[in-house]
């Protein structure tokens, strides 16, 4: 069931414009930098888009005084490496998943103020759906960040997802604002 889902809202996201993406972004930027907890937090997990994922990362020009994090795979493993901090960003160099990875920044060791995370899917529940890897979940039930935002387009946002033991729950949901998405 899990992979089925998975396939049928790839293919949605996969066949997005550029221009629905572009105003979903728009949207979700908005709903982000209006949060309070965002407005408060001093480090923010952040992820570089891959397959139409909403591109989130102009959030590091718009909160200049954050400390923003990108994840990097290690094996098996996630950890956040400084990806912006004091107006200054670290390269992006393409990993082995051909994910764009700040590989030369310092590894964050500490606990992550707000993690902004992506999904396929997301339930009333909190319950996310992602690439089945694990990485996100892994990192989660270890590094359990003080808030943790998915952020979907509005055909991602389910009533129930199917979940497993080890599938760790976002605490917040944000869902682009159709209305935004004006052709």
């Amino acid at each position: 069931m899990k992979q089925s889902l998975r396939e049928t809202m790839l293919q949605k996201r996969l066949a997005l414009s550029p221009l629905q993406r572009e105003n979903y972004a728009r949207s979700l930027l908005q709903q982000l930098i209006a949060l309070p907890q965002v407005q408060d937090a001093f480090t923010i997990g952040l992820f570089h888009p891959i397959k139409n994922e909403p591109d989130l990362l102009e959030i590091v020009s718009l909160l200049p005084k954050k400390h923003f994090l990108l994840p990097v795979v290690h094996g098996t493993t996630m950890a956040f490496h400084t990806y912006a901090y004091h107006k200054q960003t670290f390269p992006l160099i393409k990993s082995e998943l051909q994910i764009l990875e700040p590989k030369k920044a310092p590894l964050f060791q500490g606990p992550i103020d707000v993690l902004i995370t992506p999904a396929l899917a997301l339930d009333q529940a909190g319950h996310r759906l992602g690439f089945g890897k694990g990485y996100f979940d892994q990192y989660i039930k270890l590094n359990r960040p003080r808030l943790i935002i998915g952020v979907i387009y509005p055909f991602q946002w389910v009533d129930t997802l199917p979940f497993d033991d080890h599938d760790e729950n976002v605490d917040l949901v944000l869902i682009a604002n159709e209305d935004s998405n004006h052709q």
